[in-house]
Formats: C-alpha cells, sequence, structure tokens
C-alpha cells in the first residue's frame, strides 16, 4: 500500500503522516487500524478534516490524504472570568487569559502561558517540546508566579489572613499514551513567603523553599472538554520534597 498527500498543507504534515501509518506501508488495508492512527493525528486539534481515498497507479495501490488545518490557528486566545460573592460585603474577582502557541517548530512543540488578574493574580508558562516526529516521548520546562489569599480560623471563626506568594519552575519528562492519557513526572524548585494581610500584625511571616520529584499519571476519556456527556477521568500524583533539592523539610504526599 502505497501513501500520498495533496496540496500543500498535506505535504507540510507528511512527515507526521508517515510517523503514524507508515508500519502499515506494505500491509493489507486495515480501515479499523487506519481510522485508529487517524484518531491520533485528530487528537492534536490541528485539524478541521482529516480524509483519505484508495486510489490505484499501475499495479499499486495506495492512499491519498487530505489535511484541513484549522483556518483559526495556529495560535489561540482563551478568555475567561471568574465571580464570587458571599451576600456579606465579601466578594472576589479574577480576569484570565490563556495564549496557546501550536507548532512552533517542526516536531509539533506548543507554548501554553496563562495570565491572570484579580483576587489570586497569576503567571504561568510551559513549553512542551516532543522528542521527535509522532512520538510520544517529550520534555517540559515550566515556571509559574501567583498569590493567594488564605485564611486561618479558630472554631470556624477568622482570626487572620494571609497573603501568599509563590514561585516556582521545573523540567518534566513524560509519555503520551494514546489519546487517552499521561505519565509524567520532574523535578521542581519554588520559593514563598506569607505576610499577614488581615488581622493581629504581630503574627509571624513566613519564607519557605520547595523542591522535590514527582510522577503524575493522568486518564482522560471525556467526549467533549468543556460538557462532557460520558466518560472517565482519573488524575494521581506522588510529590516527593527533598531538602537534597532545596526544600526546607522531606515530606511525601499522594493525591
Amino acid at each position: 500500500m502505497l501513501f500520498r498527500s495533496t496540496d500543500d498543507d498535506s505535504h507540510r504534515y507528511e512527515e507526521l503522516l508517515q510517523s503514524v501509518v507508515g508500519e502499515m506501508k506494505g500491509a493489507p488495508l486495515d480501515r479499523t487500524r487506519l481510522n485508529h492512527a487517524l484518531a491520533e493525528l485528530y487528537a492534536l486539534d490541528w485539524f478541521e478534516t482529516i480524509d483519505y481515498q484508495l486510489i490505484e497507479r499501475g499495479n499499486e495501490t495506495g492512499l491519498l490524504f487530505h489535511f484541513k488545518r484549522k483556518s483559526w490557528g495556529p495560535n489561540y486566545v482563551r478568555i475567561g472570568v471568574n465571580l464570587e460573592d458571599d451576600f456579606a460585603g465579601n466578594s472576589r474577582y479574577n480576569l484570565a487569559g490563556r495564549l496557546i502557541m501550536t507548532e512552533v517548530n517542526r516536531l509539533g512543540a506548543e507554548w501554553t502561558t496563562d495570565a491572570q488578574i484579580g483576587d489570586q493574580p497569576k503567571l504561568a508558562s510551559e513549553f512542551y517540546q516532543p522528542l521527535s516526529v509522532g512520538h510520544p516521548y517529550f520534555v517540559a520546562p515550566h515556571f509559574d508566579f501567583g498569590m493567594r489569599n488564605l485564611e486561618v480560623l479558630d472554631n470556624n471563626q477568622q482570626i487572620a489572613k494571609y497573603r501568599v506568594r509563590q514561585l516556582q519552575g521545573g523540567l518534566d519528562v513524560g509519555r503520551e499514551l494514546a489519546t487517552w492519557g499521561e505519565l509524567r513526572m520532574g523535578i521542581q524548585r519554588g520559593t514563598g513567603s506569607s505576610r499577614v494581610l488581615i488581622g493581629d500584625p504581630t503574627l509571624p511571616s513566613e519564607r519557605y523553599r520547595t523542591g522535590g520529584y514527582f510522577t503524575r499519571f493522568a486518564y482522560d476519556s471525556l467526549d467533549n472538554v468543556y460538557f462532557p456527556k460520558r466518560g472517565q477521568q482519573l488524575t494521581v500524583q506522588w510529590n516527593a520534597e527533598r531538602e537534597d533539592i532545596g526544600a526546607d523539610r522531606n515530606l511525601n504526599k499522594v493525591y
């Protein structure tokens, strides 16, 4: 079985196509296997459509592919607003934005940056770099900076509110598991501080350091990101804070 692609858009992704369906070359057409391979390509969320048709040239039979790239990419911006009010004089708001830059290089790297202003300001960025075309292994350096409020309670009564500030960076390595999951591990370090925002000003402020390893397994078979009707989702993570990486104490946590 031969593989061919048409038009400039499809030629652009020929290397990616060969990496996914190349093992089928020279074998009888297996539509189930082919559709599964094309589902992996479609899961990249780069394309509006992926079509193919059988062709014959002389004594050879092959497939002609056509890729239609999303007309609104390859970079995307998403905006969100969060408002909270307890009807007792306390209200919160956050305005968030996400910039997603896809196909940053020929290997299909993706750069995601989140920014948020309001009660919990935040700035975070991750550069997701596959190690080869069409293969599941990747590296992902990242950092995040954020601030949040932490309430201190005594018998369900607030006695103080702290403002917590944290900066953290790390490097992850991992493997995509087809279209349904991901296995990721990495090392990260960070610093943070807290100060009294509301309450007794003599209460102690604190500076702290974090550092250690983590391993995370994620499973996701939901049929829609925003309004799923069926499927399951599971994430399990182990964090290992270690003093030799820079943390203030040794700590293991699974959640």
